[in-house]
């Protein structure tokens, strides 16, 4: 059996909640990254735990405005970040040091765990900022 979303997304409502849910998009081409209050965004309530896939799970008939979107994982969601490194060569070549010539894996605290942000600060001191970002994909 699969989950019973298709698609997900955790998000502010309108009442004050915060909830997951599935976004009723109003057009094909909705770019979820750009909604705010005002786009009206709606979104079915998931109710029950996101990872299960024994039907316990319900994309409910219950529809809210979505107020402000949150990243689909907060810090409690995860107890540590595994992560694969697939840019280290690049950073190896920028510091003139020895590429590894395998993948690297590594830790990173569930604190890291951060809504995506359409734009990133940056400190004044920084005179060639380089802002990253990992897509996560939670694993059981």
């Amino acid at each position: 059996m699969k989950v019973a979303w298709e698609r997900l997304i955790r998000f502010v409502a309108t009442d004050g909640r915060t909830l997951f849910g599935q976004p009723i998009l109003p057009t094909p081409d909705f770019d979820l990254g750009e909604t705010t209050e005002e786009t009206q965004l709606k979104a079915n309530v998931i109710q029950g735990e996101i990872y299960d896939t024994t039907g316990a799970t319900k994309v409910t008939d219950e529809v809210v405005t979505v107020k402000k979107l949150l990243g689909p994982l907060a810090p409690s969601d995860v107890p540590i970040l595994r992560c694969v490194g697939l840019n280290y060569a690049k950073h190896s070549k920028s510091l003139t040091s020895t590429p590894y010539l395998t993948i690297q894996g590594f830790l990173t605290p569930n604190q890291s765990a951060r809504p995506a942000a359409p734009r990133l600060p940056t400190p004044p001191s920084s005179s060639s900022p380089t802002p990253q970002s990992t897509t996560t994909a939670p694993t059981s």
